[in-house]
């Protein structure tokens, strides 16, 4: 190799790692161009998806690192549908827990709930065994009954009282539960199994007096009338402020004078008896 050639490759070997370095710089210029946009409100759709699918980005190993990071970017400044597009993007290059649960929240957010279960879905498929499919079991059992499909409700409500049942979300489960059976099957056997386990995990809480109303009421229905009595008698001594107490303290009274004692003290239906 003579002289020339010699001296023409270590120029080439020199200026090599400039060029990397200007392109990574151009990328960080670019990057940090997007953040500041963001940042004034300024971003448009169009120019987030050019920057998302521009080959020159897309190259950079940082590249999908920085998608991770402008997600949550994004999120902290209530560019929700922004942050969504985004972590697409990066879903669509490598599958990632993390970007997965950040999808389902912001789906949830933005009241996407038909994406919610097709996120949960491909969730289930790679990281069934995560710590954090509690929380998305949760979003998704909630995300169904918002759109009103409740066979599905149901069976997700289940799969996530069934594999979480000392969990902080499974009693407002069960009472979810509960409300789907009563409010759209009429079911108030199945309605009052779940209230009872809505009530095994809340001594104290928004949906003890609830609870106790809606099994009160389901034991009612049912002809139970001695239970019916007891929640309702609860409710009366121990939720004054119970929204329904006046109606409460009515239906006790009507039950006294509908029922009778038996032999072991507790109180039947009237009507039931003469039957």
């Amino acid at each position: 190799m003579s002289n020339t050639t010699l001296k023409e490759k270590s120029i080439a070997d020199d200026i090599q790692p400039d060029i990397s370095f200007s392109q990574n710089n151009q990328f960080d210029l670019r990057y940090q161009t997007i953040k500041d946009r963001a940042n004034l409100g300024m971003l448009s759709e169009q120019e987030l998806s050019t920057w998302l699918n521009d080959s020159n980005n897309q190259e950079q190993p940082q590249f999908l690192s920085s998608l991770l990071e402008l997600g949550k970017f994004l999120q902290e400044r209530f560019l929700k549908q922004q942050a969504i597009t985004v972590f697409e993007k990066a879903l669509s290059l490598q599958p990632s827990e993390e970007v997965l649960i950040e999808l389902i929240r912001g789906s949830f957010s933005t009241q996407r709930y038909d994406n919610v279960l097709h996120w949960t879905a491909e969730f289930k498929k790679t990281f069934s065994t995560s710590l954090s499919f509690q929380e998305v079991g949760y979003i998704a059992c909630q995300s169904a009954v918002l759109i009103q499909d409740f066979e599905k409700a149901v069976h997700l409500c289940k799969e996530h009282v069934v594999r979480y049942p000392s969990s902080s979300t499974a009693k407002d489960t069960h009472y979810l539960l509960a409300t789907i059976y009563r409010e759209k099957f009429q079911d108030c056997v199945n309605a009052v199994t779940e209230y009872t386990q809505s009530l095994v995990y809340t001594s104290l809480g928004s949906t003890h007096p609830e609870a106790l109303y809606w099994r009160g009421y389901c034991y009612h229905e049912m002809g139970e009338i001695d239970r019916a009595f007891n929640d309702f008698h609860q409710l009366l001594q121990s939720y004054s402020d119970f929204p329904r107490i006046q109606e409460v303290s009515q239906m006790i009274n009507d039950m006294k004078k509908s029922s009778f004692k038996t032999g072991d003290g507790s109180l039947k239906s009237k009507a039931v008896n003469e039957k």
